[in-house]
């Protein structure tokens, strides 16, 4: 969703010398096919040509190259190219959404600057297909109308008129031809549109639609508006967004019902501010966002944050354009709250082998094996650390002998970890069979920083995605340094120090609760509940749950995740026969990881809340 920045049209009134009329257009990027072509699966969701849902991230080319030349992107590419690095290693996203804003018409109108803006787009579209190539992950190229735009179908016509050609041979480009049109217009237009950039691209996916709203058009509208289009056999999607309040299946439910009829769907914007449009970033909207669409197995893209405006506008320069902890910990977490049965999955866990989430599978489903908790009893397979340097100079060679017990053909994975924020940096898989032994593994990352990291050694089945897991245990505090130091980090399983909260600190409490400071809190009843933003879980997370209350009768506490309604991480059952009486009870807590907001949710007594502690065991 885009209001437009009034103040952006002053950019433009100047011509800018460093690029000639067409400079760009002409020169034809090679064609180097890094990926197979994106399709539609069964389920009618557009996927990954290895079957794997879309996962994008968003660049907006509101900012990059319209402005002075000392402000554009030619003049910053490095920190571009960096953003799409980092989508891959950080976010492990498989697809970039590149969006030149074209407003209401205005920014590519075939008026006196048409030339100017053709060559800024064309240039910065360009890098945007060859840096997603570089990464092997999809691209796509999006004619960005403004909000609700009454469409004028020669204006976007003459936009494909330049790209549908021009990357048309690019396995890994896919096509979006208009970004949330005002919803009458698109029904007239989109069969005329379609037909003009399919006769130019005639292999390229292409979403159609991209509608803001999608409960404003129904299935049956969509196919009565492009009687020629076959949804099934012409390698099109309908592409929607959601802006819904966060919670609100609406739109979610309307891509369904597309799907159901026969339509493919794939999201192209969701919801990632608290105020539709303004600053700051909802980091609980992206990760609910997220965990509808893993949960729903659909495919996604968020939507741009920090690219919304005009930089000067806002305050921000070019070194903004990243992905902070935050924005990475919301993805993560969004994708944790895939449960089956008592299971919660991390579908963003460490472990995961490359770029695409679980390249090689369909969907993220559990498949019978242990979740790989270290504790755990009665594995066939083990594996421990044999011995682990004391420190590590900042060449990022972190080399451990390892022992194993393997009940058949096995990977042994090491990953490394930043220790304060949890960052995954990277792995390295070894193959074992059958049978005990020791091996020495080393994962090479590259250079590091001065600080302590964590160490994960894993066994897995052989060629195993993440959730195949058989047993992992973790060497935390390993530091990296150019001098000498001793590791503080034990050599099994994780310990973490207890985090010890009062309630009386909690950070918000619902309506009617009676908060006491340096104490805990009062009137503590049915669906009224406690909040603790920003719990840092570390990597790996914590094993139990601790609560000290006072109550007269029998109840339970619910821990939930993002909101009150949000997740459900365990129940506590309390219970007591004086308010007064303060009580510890505890409940085991799943592996959850990073900064989280933690809601206690009393569900069927009364009590006083006082402390909370999570450890781990």
């Amino acid at each position: 969703m885009i209001r437009l920045f009034n103040g952006i049209k002053e950019l433009y009134k100047h011509k800018k010398s460093l690029f000639l009329a067409g400079a760009f257009v002409s020169a034809l990027p090679m064609s180097v096919d890094a990926l197979e072509r994106a399709k539609v699966d069964g389920n009618n969701n557009l996927v990954t040509a290895y079957d794997t849902p879309l996962r994008g991230a968003p660049f907006f080319l509101d900012r990059f190259g319209v402005g002075a030349e000392s402000d554009g992107m030619e003049a910053n590419e490095a920190v571009y190219e960096q953003y799409f690095n980092s989508a891959v290693q950080n976010y492990k996203i498989n697809l970039v959404r590149c969006s030149p804003w074209i407003g209401d018409h205005e920014y590519f109108n075939f008026d006196a600057y048409q030339p100017d803006h053709e060559a800024r787009y064309t240039y910065m579209l360009d890098k945007c297909v060859d840096w997603a190539e570089n990464n092997d992950i999809y691209a796509i190229v999006n004619y960005h109308s403004k909000y609700k735009t009454v469409l004028e179908p020669w204006k976007v016509n003459g936009f494909w008129s330049i790209y549908a050609p021009r990357y048309k041979d690019r396995k890994h480009v896919i096509y979006e031809l208009v970004n949330e049109p005002e919803s009458q217009s698109i029904q007239q237009s989109m069969q005329g549109i379609y037909d003009h950039a399919r006769a130019l691209a005639p292999d390229t996916h292409m979403i159609l639609w991209s509608l803001y709203d999608p409960s404003e058009v129904t299935a049956a509208e969509i196919k009565s508006a492009t009687p020629t289009i076959n949804y099934q056999t012409d390698n099109v999607s309908v592409g929607w967004h959601n802006y819904w309040d966060n919670g609100n299946m609406t739109a979610w439910n309307r891509a369904e019902d597309y799907a159901a009829n026969g339509l493919p769907v794939i999201n192209t914007e969701f919801w990632s501010l608290r105020d539709r449009n303004e600053l700051p970033i909802s980091y609980g909207n992206i990760a609910e966002n997220v965990r509808i669409g893993e949960e729903l197995g659909r495919s996604w893209i968020l939507w741009a944050p920090y690219l919304n405006y005009e930089a000067k506008n806002k305050g921000y320069s070019h070194d903004d354009l990243k992905f902070t902890p935050e924005f990475e910990d919301a993805v993560r977490n969004g994708a944790r709250t895939i449960s089956y049965g008592d299971t919660v999955h991390n579908a963003y866990a460490a472990g995961l082998n490359g770029q695409y989430w679980d390249k090689w599978s369909p969907s993220i489903n559990p498949n019978g094996n242990s979740s790989g908790s270290a504790g755990a009893a009665n594995y066939s397979d083990d594996v421990n650390f044999a011995s682990v340097a004391n420190t590590y100079d900042l060449s990022g060679n972190f080399t451990v002998s390892v022992n194993y017990s393997a009940g058949g053909d096995r990977d042994l994975v090491l990953e490394v970890f930043r220790q304060n924020d949890g960052a995954w940096l990277g792995q390295k898989v070894s193959e074992v069979s059958a049978g005990s032994g020791t091996k020495s593994i080393t994962a090479s990352i590259g250079a590091i920083s001065q600080g302590d990291y964590k160490l994960k050694i894993g066994i897995r089945q052989r060629g195993g995605a993440w959730y195949d897991s058989l047993k992992d245990v973790y060497r935390d505090n390993v530091p990296a340094s150019s001098g000498s130091q001793s590791s503080s980090g034990n050599s099994g399983a994780s310990t973490k120090p207890t985090i010890s909260l009062n309630a009386g600190s909690a950070n918000a409490v619902s309506d009617g609760v009676q908060q006491y400071a340096g104490w805990g809190v009062g009137y503590y009843g049915p669906n009224r509940w406690v909040k603790f933003s920003q719990v840092n879980l570390g990597v790996g997370g914590y094993d139990r749950v601790k609560v000290r209350t006072g109550t007269t009768q029998s109840g339970t506490i619910e821990v939930r995740a993002q909101n009150p309604n949000g997740p459900l991480l365990t129940t506590i059952n309390i219970n007591g026969s004086d308010y007064s009486d303060l009580k510890w009870h505890s409940a085991s807590f799943p592996n959850w990881e990073y900064s989280q907001d933690l809601y206690f949710v009393m569900r069927s007594t009364w009590a006083n809340f006082t402390d909370l502690e999570l450890i781990d065991e």
